[in-house]
């Protein structure tokens, strides 16, 4: 695999950024004869998936069986298995590393099931999925510090340093019928529910450079509303922005978006969470809390979906971080990336 800087990294630096994606090399995209089988392999999602290998112009989401590569294990070859990237030609490169110099070993894993057997958190396919978290991705303990330095939130309006930041990169050839991509997440952290409201929250970024995307400029492409827009948003849309309304406040993935399920917090008025995370050590808390308690909640199953051109190479970062503190972690869970057919509308 190539290696290459991270994007907070090559920001410190003052290295130019829109073009990054656009310098690498056209590996091609997937080769072989259109090939479309109905997927019936007990999805956890309840849906009918289509399994299509094409090169040509297709009418249906497409996805890849990954049957060939193991999703198990640290290596980054398992973790795109993982993630269900598994074609030939679609990877040019990838890097995962920790722009604040924090140690990364442990904090990422392609693994068959996070938590207790019977939780909600069944891969939605090829039986694997990869971790992220800025701490232990695997096991219950959610509270360490991994050290190294603090960093800077470049799409943060806050002044809050960030910490154990961790940062997996891939540069990416579309094919040639791809008019964007997908992929699902669930965003876990110990936050919950004690920092709802406050600013320094933990974030977690899905980062695209594409000449499509705002001519290349990093551009974050998971968020949604706040639960609370008046004590708390990230961004408010601008004009010409893809994926929001002009105007209108959001934000980023973390404990303030509408997106998560909260536990006990203000008597949680839009519902208590309903994902069963057991056996993550990331659980919901019955009550308030002392800073000494490990607990904490889901933003439950989410999918981001996000338009590419097709035929173009683009750079795709997650990234992950405690704010404010470096021992209260976060974690993330990708699966089952595919790129889709078609018009594709930006949304979380």
């Amino acid at each position: 695999m190539e290696y290459r800087l991270s994007l907070l990294t090559m920001i410190a630096l003052g290295l130019p950024l829109a073009g990054a994606a656009g310098g690498c090399g056209d590996s091609g995209s997937e080769g072989g004869e259109a090939d479309t089988d109905a997927d019936t392999d007990g999805d956890t999602d309840g849906d009918t998936d289509v399994d299509t290998d094409a090169d040509s112009d297709a009418d249906s989401d497409v996805t890849q069986d990954c049957g060939e590569c193991t999703g198990i294990g640290e290596d980054l070859d398992a973790m795109l298995c993982a993630l269900d990237i598994c074609a030939e030609g679609l990877v040019v490169s990838t890097d995962y590393a920790s722009p604040t110099g924090s140690a990364t070993t442990g904090t990422h894993a392609a693994v068959s099931h996070f938590g207790s057997p019977g939780n909600d958190l069944a891969p939605h396919r090829n039986g694997s999925y990869a971790l992220m978290a800025t701490g232990p991705a695997t096991g219950t303990d959610h509270s360490v510090d991994m050290g190294g330095a603090e960093g800077f939130d470049p799409f943060s309006k806050d002044d809050y340093g960030i910490y154990d930041v961790m940062e997996w990169s891939m540069v990416l050839h579309a094919p040639g019928w791809a008019g964007g991509f997908a992929f699902d997440f669930i965003f876990l952290s110990e936050e919950y529910d004690e920092y709802i409201g406050l600013i320094p929250n933990d974030k977690f970024y899905s980062i695209i450079e594409a000449p499509s995307t705002h001519g290349g400029a990093p551009t974050v492409i998971n968020f949604a509303e706040c639960r609370d827009p008046d004590a708390y948003s990230d961004h408010v849309c601008e004009e010409d922005e893809l994926g929001c309304e002009e105007g209108e406040p959001y934000c980023f993935i973390a404990i303030n978006s509408a997106r998560s399920e909260c536990c006990w917090h203000d008597g949680c008025p839009d519902g208590t969470a309903e994902t069963d995370i057991s056996g993550t050590g990331f659980e919901c808390a019955a009550g308030q809390l002392t800073d000494a308690d490990t607990h904490g909640s889901s933003t439950g199953w989410l999918t981001t979906s996000w338009p590419v051109a097709g035929g173009e190479t683009f750079e795709l970062t997650f990234h992950i971080h405690d704010t404010g503190d470096p021992i209260f972690d976060s974690e993330v869970i990708l699966d089952n990336f595919r790129f889709l057919a078609g018009e594709v509308v930006p949304e979380t």
